[in-house]
């Protein structure tokens, strides 16, 4: 079945790999720092950015792709897990990734057994989303990452850090 997770994972992979179609790093930064810019403050964002292939998701150009390689299609909304969508990346430096990303979450746990604080309410954070590492794209964690530790952050400095409590503590 097409829209089976391992399915369409191992079709990512396969279709990058015959078509050579690597996006080295492109499509994150379109993602992390074209795309939350709104729409009202920058209508022609993704054409400005080259990255018009955002609105063209599920048309017949990006499903082609996979007929041509695989024989099928992958349904719309289905996703390939963070493992093929980094690969879709970066290729073989998927390898080079997931060892960072391994490296990040033990300095964070570190930092959390060490010194508490943020670093604490960070890892918590990190571990509650590594979910969507093994089921969803990578920058389907990134992004709830990123918002949910900027709250965090500003939360422990506003809230927490100034309660009588804090700073009779601290």
């Amino acid at each position: 079945d097409g829209g089976d997770t391992y399915v369409t994972a191992v079709a990512t992979i396969a279709t990058a790999d015959a078509l050579e179609d690597y996006y080295w790093g492109y499509r994150y930064l379109v993602t992390f720092f074209v795309r939350p810019i709104p729409r009202q403050l920058w209508p022609t964002k993704y054409q400005d950015a080259g990255a018009a292939w955002l609105l063209d998701y599920g048309n017949k150009a990006t499903t082609s792709r996979f007929i041509s390689v695989m024989g099928f299609y992958l349904p719309s909304g289905v996703s390939s897990g963070s493992i093929a969508d980094i690969y879709q990346e970066f290729s073989w430096g998927v390898l080079l990734v997931f060892y960072v990303l391994g490296r990040v979450f033990g300095m964070v746990w570190l930092r959390h057994r060490t010194n508490g604080g943020y670093a604490s309410i960070l890892y918590y954070i990190m571990l509650a989303l590594s979910i969507y590492l093994p089921t969803q794209s990578f920058s389907a964690w990134m992004h709830r990452l990123l918002y949910m530790a900027i709250l965090g952050y500003v939360a422990w400095r506003f809230v927490v850090m100034r309660s009588p409590r804090a700073s009779a503590t601290g």
